[in-house]
């Protein structure tokens, strides 16, 4: 079994699949233009995790005194908007009016613009900046570091920046101005692209390979998670409570943004 992630290789896979019919694909986070008995498409239901970190930003702001959150994509895509829709919902669901601003990148790559967008955001008074936009976000966690740095350990003017994807508390730690160590990852939104291709091979050895099929994970087979860390009680708490819901159907998720 061939496992390719992203958008980069569904051309490669689709040039190959007619010509290897005994070798099973799985693209990750993409779809095949046409069925392939032998290609399964993996996808995740991002929007679940980013309602978590929405009710993790959400409290963040209650504690500060905030009314707006920020929102840093990369490029307008669905994988992208699946975050924004969840982050938003989990917001409203804490605070209906806590607004949540969102600005789009038009790349992944060029950090040198998340700051710049980070930096407008935080001169606005955003304390809570949700990240999905790839290196973009290395900017948005510089941004967040220069403001922080200038204030002591315990400022509520401390910027938190939410990871994505991966466990992305190592990118916030920085010093105070009084000296101290401290981390600024409030939490991150995990998506587990190791779990769904290991679901998908466990399929594939049980005769069960869902060629021409696109499967979505979320929550409940842990292809997406959040984590939690870095939270006070209640901000934790209020997480477990939705992780809950969702994983028991009682909180059901649109992966459409809100304008």
């Amino acid at each position: 079994m061939v496992a390719a992630i992203g958008n980069t290789f569904k051309d490669s896979i689709e040039t190959v699949a007619d010509k290897q019919p005994k070798t099973k694909f799985v693209l990750v986070d993409e779809q095949a233009d046409k069925k392939y008995k032998n290609v399964a498409s993996v996808k995740f239901h991002s929007e679940q995790s980013s309602y978590l970190v929405g009710v993790a930003a959400a409290k963040k702001a209650q504690a500060v005194g905030d009314k707006t959150v920020g929102f840093i994509g990369g490029m307008r895509n669905s994988v992208i908007e699946s975050f924004l829709a969840g982050y938003q919902a989990g917001v409203k669901s804490v605070d209906s009016s806590i607004k949540v601003d969102a600005t789009y990148a038009g790349t992944f790559s060029d950090p040198a613009k998340g700051q710049t967008i980070a930096k407008a955001k935080i001169a606005q008074g955003e304390h809570v900046i949700f990240q999905a936009a790839g290196g973009v976000g290395n900017g948005v966690f510089q941004a967040a570091k220069d403001q922080s740095a200038t204030l002591v350990s315990g400022s509520k003017e401390k910027v938190w920046v939410i990871g994505v994807d991966l466990d992305q508390t190592n990118m916030g730690d920085y010093k105070t101005k009084d000296g101290k160590k401290d981390n600024l990852t409030l939490t991150s939104s995990l998506t587990g692209i190791g779990r769904g291709v290991q679901l998908i091979a466990k399929d594939a050895q049980h005769d069960k390979f869902p060629g021409g099929k696109t499967v979505y994970y979320g929550l409940k087979e842990g292809g997406v998670g959040v984590v939690t860390k870095n939270l006070n009680d209640d901000e934790k708490q209020s997480v477990d409570a939705a992780k809950d819901k969702i994983i028991n159907g009682d909180i059901k998720v649109s992966a459409t943004p809100t304008k």
